[in-house]
């Protein structure tokens, strides 16, 4: 027969093994779980990639501090393939299965909108860490934005056109087949004329525009010095625009939006970009160590500089999770409430959302001359 001893010794290893004497097991905490849904495929997979990279990072720290209230950041990844239909399909099973606490994605507007609705309707938290049109956050209480609106880029440019470069006139070269540089062209026309600035004319092309000889020689015949021109377009029209003002002898001072990649477009200019200015959503050299700290570990893990993507998806995920931590309950409302009394500051400066829920942060404003790109300064309308 077993000693009576040891039973009791090893029904009491049992007990204390099982909770009941002792201190009891530890429960699995239920993690806090965020959708994130971005363009990892498709058309915009480039930028979504950075915002993978950002928001990864994020949580990463997120998480190694404590989680947000002792329970650990899960993320459930969807694709949206750059197609709003993708987009939508995926955030419908999230809102109806009430998978997460909100949705962080949007890397265009185009995939952005619909997702934007739908969260709206569910009364569920969105926020567009990339996504600039500015109707997206319209007559909205749950979609919030953590870059700046189209509207408030352009202004922010036409504000430092006036004020800081004290240009009288300007010209704006519009794309009108394309929504987003009609937004930028108009919102910088109203706001350059309502500082006291003149606009020389808006000339036009389109997507199917190669050659831009008949469209900028009027400015040359028509300007008896150098000429100051706003063109908040792609890449590849930059790059055209630059080649044909230098063939054409106009010499130009340009004035670009956040569609711009200088390393790109120096690339295939180089020093016949001769002096310009573009307004962006971040830049690697900003100052304070914040961003320093943030660029050491961005490049310690991925081997490359951050990209305005990367930084807006970081934040975005910083900003919820300080929300939810600041929130008086575990519910939309109070998150709803949290993100619109949040200070934040992250790699790019200090963020607070506005009434429209759109962000109210500076503008960075990066020089390019003779071929070389370098930062120039924070602007805040």
């Amino acid at each position: 027969m077993r000693p009576l001893g040891s039973l009791l010794i090893g029904m009491s290893l049992w007990l204390t093994a099982a909770g009941v004497l002792g201190r009891p097991p530890e429960m699995p905490v239920e993690p806090v779980r965020v959708g994130a849904l971005f363009s990892l495929t498709g058309t915009s997979q480039s930028y979504g990639e950075g915002n993978r990279q950002g928001l990864q990072m994020a949580v990463d720290e997120i998480n190694a501090a404590g989680g947000i209230r002792g329970r650990p950041v899960e993320v459930l990844w969807g694709d949206d393939g750059s197609q709003p239909q993708q987009a939508a399909a995926v955030a419908s099973r999230w809102v109806r299965e009430r998978q997460v606490v909100a949705i962080i994605g949007g890397t265009t507007s185009e995939v952005a909108r619909p997702v934007a609705t739908l969260c709206q309707k569910a009364s569920m938290v969105f926020i567009m860490p990339f996504a600039t049109h500015p109707d997206l956050t319209k007559g909205a209480t749950h979609v919030f934005r953590v870059s700046f609106s189209d509207v408030n880029q352009a202004r922010a440019a036409a504000a430092f056109a006036r004020q800081e470069l004290k240009l009288a006139a300007v010209w704006v070269l519009r794309d009108v087949s394309s929504a987003y540089s009609s937004h930028l062209s108009e919102a910088f026309r109203q706001e350059f004329e309502s500082l006291g600035g003149r606009v020389e004319g808006v000339l036009t092309y389109d997507e199917a525009t190669t050659d831009f000889t008949g469209i900028l020689k009027p400015l040359k015949a028509r300007a008896s010095g150098p000429v100051a021109l706003y063109l908040p377009g792609h890449v590849a029209d930059t790059v055209r625009i630059v080649r044909t003002l230098e063939h054409l002898g106009i010499s130009a001072l340009l004035i670009g939006s956040d569609t711009w990649d200088a390393e790109d477009i120096l690339k295939a200019t180089g020093p016949a970009f001769r002096r310009g200015y573009y307004t962006t959503l971040y830049h690697p050299d900003l100052p304070g160590e914040r961003n320093q700290a943030f660029v050491r570990e961005y490049v310690k893990r991925f081997q490359k500089r951050p990209t305005p993507d990367a930084v807006a998806a970081y934040d975005a995920m910083h900003i919820l999770a300080a929300a939810l931590r600041k929130a008086s309950a575990w519910d939309v409302e109070s998150l709803r409430q949290a993100l619109r009394t949040l200070d934040y500051e992250g790699p790019a400066g200090r963020i607070r959302f506005g009434p429209s829920g759109d962000a109210e942060r500076d503008v960075v404003i990066v020089r390019i001359e003779n071929g070389t790109a370098r930062l120039h300064r924070l602007f805040r309308k």
